[in-house]
């Protein structure tokens, strides 16, 4: 992660939090928020070499930087889901389940059977728990790759407003659809968080 500088003021306080953050990834994942990252000031770079773009870009810039941020919080919580599924071996579940279904179809005594049947209701619980956090999961990652190829397509629109002068009308309308997928991504994401308790 040599790519981190410490600039001053906001800056500084935005690397360390970046830095700090990163540091609960993976690497592969902090690698891939990093280039981010660098991608943004890169395209904030290239905008402030003309008066024109940094004009017709500075609400846009705002939106990148939100983006990375909303990047990093859906990678953390890839995370977290994805530990959350390791921690619960699918295999000793359903087999777990199994041994109660067949309890239950085959249990002499009522007062067994009914208990065999609750736990297996139980497990059918946990583990719909678990299929919809693979789902979430699943989810995630097309978000977080949609992120990342919007930032190549603003990289690539920029370089070619540098030539042109003119800013590319869907770039903005383009921001705003990822903006808003994300918030609804994180919406569901801290419902998901809260209702199964991670």
């Amino acid at each position: 992660m040599a790519f981190w500088k410490r600039g001053g003021g906001k800056t500084a306080a935005r690397t360390d939090r970046l830095v700090e953050a990163v540091r609960a990834l993976s690497v592969d994942d902090g690698e891939r928020v990093t280039r981010l990252e660098q991608r943004r000031l890169e395209i904030t770079a290239r905008t402030k070499k003309s008066k024109v773009l940094t004009r017709l870009l500075a609400a846009e810039l705002g939106k990148l930087e939100k983006l990375v941020d909303d990047f990093l919080a859906m990678s953390l919580s890839r995370t977290r889901c994805e530990s959350a599924l390791r921690g619960t071996p699918l295999a000793e579940l359903e087999a777990e389940l199994r041994r109660c279904e067949d309890g239950a179809a085959s249990a002499l005594d009522p007062e067994r059977r009914e208990l065999a049947r609750m736990n297996r209701d139980v497990l059918m619980a946990r583990r719909d728990k678990l299929d919809e956090l693979r789902a979430h999961v699943s989810r995630l990652r097309a978000q977080l790759d949609l992120i990342e190829n919007t930032f190549k397509l603003v990289a690539d629109e920029v370089r070619e407003m540098e030539v042109t002068q003119v800013m590319g009308e869907g770039m903005s309308a383009k921001l705003e659809e990822v903006l808003d997928g994300v918030q609804i991504v994180l919406a569901i994401e801290a419902d998901k968080r809260q209702m199964l308790g991670l």
